[in-house]
């Protein structure tokens, strides 16, 4: 039978490239012993290249969609891996599965141990490329919401990215418009991310955010996350100018929501610590922000 690993060793690795025994693969994740199958498949495909068969990916897919149980019994590693798929579907389960692992995590290890085997890299690409979107994004959010994270050199890569996803006409699904803008705000709580080149891509997607008929929770977010651009950067601060940020928030000082209104204010006397406003806006907008502080600070 092959309900043992020794078992599945002796059939070796272009068994599972055989689309022909998919069929059995399929049964194999229905039956009592799917744990066990589970965890040995995980420990043959960290040894395999990138580029693992179809039955072994379907395999592990319908595992993970027959019981949350197996979650545990597939390594983070195996679960980065499949969300390089090409099916939705197997995507999806391995965004579940790596999703229940890290909110069941009481440290920062699984988070950690996702971003140490790409998974910020690949969930960038599951933006990009619009699949997934919703459920990738609350993922990525996650993982640079995390403080050990944002420390590493792969979250300054992140910024351009998710920048452009944002100001990509293509993106229209609106959780993760929302959680994309969040995780940004995560990044820029990180003074050095902050001050970066890409930062003033960051600065026109904000801004591009409060345009595009956000909820009152996405111009808080939105709005949050430019307060964390030009905390610390004198070049964020002009970027938002310039892209016309001061009029949008300015306007939304009167909003009749109050954590709207209170965010924008706070905004707006960031914004003007020093010169800047009155380096690039006209005299009549600086003498509407100067009332607008007045009255609701």
């Amino acid at each position: 039978m092959h309900d043992s690993p020794s078992d599945g060793q002796n059939c070796g690795a272009s068994f599972y490239h055989d689309a022909e025994n998919c069929n059995l693969l399929i049964h194999l994740a229905t039956v009592p012993n799917a744990k066990e199958f589970a965890d040995w498949v995980a420990k043959w495909l960290i040894g395999q290249d990138n580029s693992f068969g179809f039955g072994i990916e379907f395999t592990l897919a319908s595992i993970l969609q027959f019981s949350s149980e197996f979650y545990l019994e597939i390594p983070v590693a195996v679960l980065v891996r499949l969300l390089q798929s090409g099916s939705e579907t197997t995507v999806s389960s391995a965004l579940s599965a790596l999703l229940v692992l890290e909110s069941d995590d009481g440290t920062s290890a699984v988070a950690e141990a996702m971003a140490g085997t790409g998974a910020v890299e690949v969930l960038l690409e599951l933006l990009r490329s619009h699949q997934c979107e919703d459920t990738a994004a609350r993922l990525l959010e996650v993982l640079l919401n995390n403080v050990k994270i944002r420390e590493t050199k792969v979250t300054k890569s992140a910024i351009l990215p998710l920048s452009q996803y944002l100001l990509d006409p293509q993106t229209q699904a609106q959780q993760a418009r929302l959680l994309a803008t969040l995780a940004l705000g995560d990044l820029f709580q990180n003074e050095g991310l902050a001050r970066t080149a890409d930062a003033v891509a960051a600065c026109r997607a904000s801004v591009n955010v409060l345009e595009d008929q956000p909820t009152e929770e996405m111009k808080v977010v939105a709005i949050c996350a430019l307060q964390n651009l030009v905390m610390h950067s004198q070049s964020n601060k002009r970027a938002v100018v310039e892209a016309g940020g001061v009029q949008v928030i300015l306007d939304l000082i009167g909003s009749s929501d109050p954590e709207t209104s209170v965010q924008a204010a706070v905004f707006i006397k960031l914004l003007f610590s020093n010169h800047t406003i009155q380096e690039y806006a006209s005299s009549e907008t600086v003498r509407a922000i100067t009332a607008a502080i007045e009255k609701d600070l």
